[in-house]
């Protein structure tokens, strides 16, 4: 298995691009879009391989970063009530995690920011 860099050096180039020369909604459109959050992701499942003559440093960092993030959800659903609706502001590393917990959450409604990034 060899790994490939290119969906994710592609992101990092549309960012450094937008940052440099776009609008701040141009970039916030951007970091939300499908494929620039799948390829920031894709890099647990890297990470995850990694490092594993060191006691599994990979593993051990994205178990990291999955129970942060998991902490993270379990105070929004701390302080939200039926009928609230929230807004999240969160950098684009946790938007992947923190939206499939409100998708797979019964009594939470996902609404794509994108819908609202016009």
């Amino acid at each position: 298995m060899s790994a490939s860099d290119a969906p994710f050096d592609a992101s990092i180039a549309r960012d450094n691009a937008l940052e440099r020369k776009g609008t701040y909604l141009d970039l916030l459109r951007y970091l939300n879009t499908d494929a620039a959050i799948r390829a920031n992701a894709s890099w647990y499942s890297v990470l995850d391989g990694m490092g594993r003559e060191s006691h599994d440093a990979g593993s051990s960092y994205v178990s990291q970063w999955y129970a942060r993030n998991c902490y993270i959800f379990s105070n929004i659903l701390s302080v939200i009530h039926p009928g609230d609706r929230v807004v999240v502001i969160m950098g684009q590393g946790h938007e992947y995690l923190l939206s499939e917990f409100a998708r797979l959450n019964p009594h939470l409604v996902y609404i794509n920011p994108l819908n609202y990034l016009r």
